[in-house]
């Protein structure tokens, strides 16, 4: 083998080397950031955990079998970042059930308002037959005059 040919065997090596320390050099400060951030975010978890709305829709199973869409009533809105975080989790914990947002035109309508005397007003105004209460004061209710 030639010198020149050596020489730039060398280089190439050298080359190869640099970027590869250079790589475990800007891995190794990447690692550290990632770790410090991990630790926080933990931290603040500790605080403050996630809350999981869905829990108040669980154990409409039995009921609900067989059901495809039911109608989901609020008088809450949506733009607030809570009762929109409950209903997506509500949709989550019933699915493969479809919640029809503010439509009380199926069989059953699950009936989610600031109150329960708001929910059991809510019942009376579009006579619905009350099916299940829970303690969180959402009503399951049964719609006869759906098709």
């Amino acid at each position: 083998m030639s010198h020149s040919l050596k020489n730039l065997f060398a280089r190439i090596s050298f080359i190869k080397i640099f970027f590869l320390l250079l790589s475990l050099v800007v891995l190794g400060l990447n690692i550290t950031k990632l770790s410090k951030k991990i630790v926080q975010t933990h931290h603040l978890r500790q605080k403050k955990p996630p809350v999981f709305l869905g829990i108040q829709f669980a154990g409409l199973d039995n009921i609900l079998k067989d059901t495809e869409y039911i109608g989901y009533y609020t008088d809450k809105s949506l733009d607030d970042h809570v009762p929109a975080m409950q209903f997506a989790q509500a949709q989550y914990t019933l699915a493969p059930i479809v919640l029809d947002f503010n439509n009380i035109n199926h069989p059953f309508v699950l009936i989610d308002c600031s109150s329960e005397k708001v929910a059991f007003e809510t019942v009376k105004k579009y006579r619905l037959i009350p099916v299940r209460r829970n303690q969180f004061g959402i009503v399951l209710a049964k719609n006869p005059w759906a098709k």
